[in-house]
């Protein structure tokens, strides 16, 4: 490849000194780089021990002259809905929608993770002035650094002053650790009684699945053995397995991989986890599944898992009612009951009517009619929803949800279990508490979680 011929005005190499100097911490982590170019990030993050190489590439030469140097995940990284749990993204974005592609990385980063960014000097003194939303989380969450002109001696020179930025994506929520409940040994004979799941039906998937698992093995090794008997005949076969899942599984250890994968994804619906955990909860969990889906899929285990579900429920519920009252609460001066005498700066609670933006859009056919919109708002008043069951001794399964493309009408109350609730066109959503007890019981489980005191009388 004449790597001339694909450096367009963007695509500026970075040299092995200028990573240096961003002075990365990468033995040991999970890392991508959203732009690959030439491939000289993912050779850096080699060198120093990364664990996992990640990588997008919108050039396609390019794309292929990097794979082998990580796993591929996209090409246009601002069209990538999702990334892999990474623990460090490091850029060296197009200059001329550096903007863009670090607000999409904050947006994608797990909590946790570090990202690390080059961007032209002079656009980020102009951006920080600004007050704009690059700056403020430059400001709230990291750092930048002047570098002056290292590309002067690059591959592709520019006298350009750069920039480094490194922001630090907070950990909000205390996330479960699943690998502390499981073994990773596997016992087929465990019988456990009948629980939120019966027996019969979980006894049934796990011998299906022993039998997928037998039948898999028979395949590849008859594989193997036709090319040792290719071989005897000195005929050169290249015999292969490929069993498709998302990816294709080309080897026996792959298939029980992706196999255990799905199969742990099945029994979690079959768990019926939305009833008992929370929106956050359920993202640790499939961060699990995703990283961990060796952990054995037996009887001992799947019942470990209902233990822990029931175990933790009401540890996570009072998760989700911090994370939820807070977040209602932050920004929004009407939506705060203001409690005299506590002495942090979180002196407020839920208000009885409060406003969640952000909900809802005009329907395509009329704009008197409204659908929810936001799946993250969405999955917060639901999960608030969850806790007031919890609270109050409800049946989650038998209460109305609020439903992804659920149409109202604007501006008309509507009536749900725990509130009254009415929609406007600028996505604002109004709800109100139908009953002051159930109110009272949310802001008393608050403020214990919050380590404060509610006064006699709210």
């Amino acid at each position: 490849m004449n790597r001339q011929n694909i450096f367009n005005r963007d695509v500026y190499p970075t040299p092995e000194h200028v990573l240096d100097m961003m002075e990365l911490d990468i033995a040991g982590k999970k890392i991508l780089d959203p732009h690959a170019g030439t491939g000289n990030i993912l050779d850096y993050a080699f060198k120093l021990g990364a664990d996992k190489i990640y990588y997008s590439e919108i050039n396609e030469s390019l794309a292929k002259s990097c794979e082998n140097k990580g796993e591929q995940i996209g090409f246009d990284f601002l069209e990538i809905k999702e990334i892999p749990s990474v623990d460090l993204i490091i850029m060296n974005p197009p200059f001329t929608k550096w903007k863009d592609h670090i607000k999409h990385a904050w947006e994608l980063a797990p909590e946790g993770c570090e990202i690390v960014s080059l961007c032209n000097s002079e656009s980020l003194k102009i951006t920080s002035f600004g007050r704009n939303e690059i700056g403020g989380l430059v400001e709230n969450y990291g750092f930048s650094r002047e570098l002056g002109k290292v590309f002067k001696d690059a591959e592709r020179i520019t006298d350009t002053p750069i920039a480094l930025i490194k922001l630090y994506k907070p950990i909000t929520t205390e996330s479960i650790n699943f690998d502390d409940y499981f073994d990773n040994v596997d016992d087929l004979d465990f019988v456990h009684s009948e629980g939120i799941v019966k027996y019969s039906e979980i006894d049934a998937i796990v011998n299906s699945y022993k039998a997928l698992l037998r039948k898999a093995d028979e395949t590849f090794k008859q594989c193997a053995e036709l090319k040792e008997i290719g071989d005897i005949l000195g005929l050169e076969l290249k015999p292969s397995v490929s069993i498709a899942f998302n990816e294709n599984a080309t080897s026996k250890d792959e298939f029980i991989r992706q196999s255990q994968k799905k199969m742990w994804s099945i029994v979690f619906e079959k768990l019926n986890v939305e009833k008992y955990l929370t929106s956050g909860v359920i993202k640790d969990l499939h961060k699990w599944i995703d990283e961990k889906s060796r952990t054995p899929f037996t009887k001992r285990n799947i019942f470990k898992m209902i233990e822990v579900i029931i175990g933790t429920k009401d540890q996570t519920f009072q998760r989700a009612l911090v994370e939820t009252v807070d977040e209602f609460t932050r920004y929004t001066h009407e939506n705060r009951w203001n409690v005299e005498g506590w002495k942090t700066n979180a002196g407020h609670l839920l208000n009885q009517k409060f406003i969640i933006s952000n909900m809802f859009e005009v329907s395509w056919n009329s704009d008197k009619i409204l659908r929810f919109d936001h799946h993250r708002r969405l999955g917060e008043l639901n999960d608030l929803i969850k806790v007031i069951c919890n609270l109050t001794g409800k049946d989650f399964n038998k209460i109305e949800k609020f439903q992804y493309l659920q149409n109202i009408q604007r501006g008309k109350w509507y009536d749900s279990e725990f509130f009254e609730y009415k929609g406007f066109k600028k996505g604002t959503m109004h709800l109100k508490f139908k009953e002051k007890e159930v109110w009272a019981k949310v802001n008393k489980a608050y403020a214990e979680a919050k380590g404060a005191v509610l006064p006699e009388k709210i």
